[in-house]
């Protein structure tokens, strides 16, 4: 599971910032060619800042990452639309 909350936390915090819009970068990539290695390596890299500044996991890692991310890129997409309404 990958927590939006926590993604949210990380990009308001300096030194998650860039990495969270990163992650977003490699989510349209992985879009294009579902390669999931740069994408899991980002998570992992977000989940490391999460402990070091105790805040909530960016990623859970209990499914399958393909079907993790489709599942983010639909919720976002879907947000995406209410908060244009």
């Amino acid at each position: 599971m990958i927590d939006r909350q926590a993604i949210y936390i990380l990009y308001n915090d300096q030194v998650g910032k860039k990495l969270v819009e990163r992650f977003y970068q490699l989510l349209v990539v992985y879009s294009q060619n579902k390669k999931t290695k740069p994408v899991e390596s980002c998570l992992l890299k977000l989940n490391d800042i999460a402990r070091k500044k105790k805040t909530r996991l960016v990623y859970y890692d209990n499914h399958s990452l393909k079907e993790d991310l489709s599942q983010f890129i639909v919720e976002e997409y879907r947000l995406s639309k209410i908060k244009q309404k």
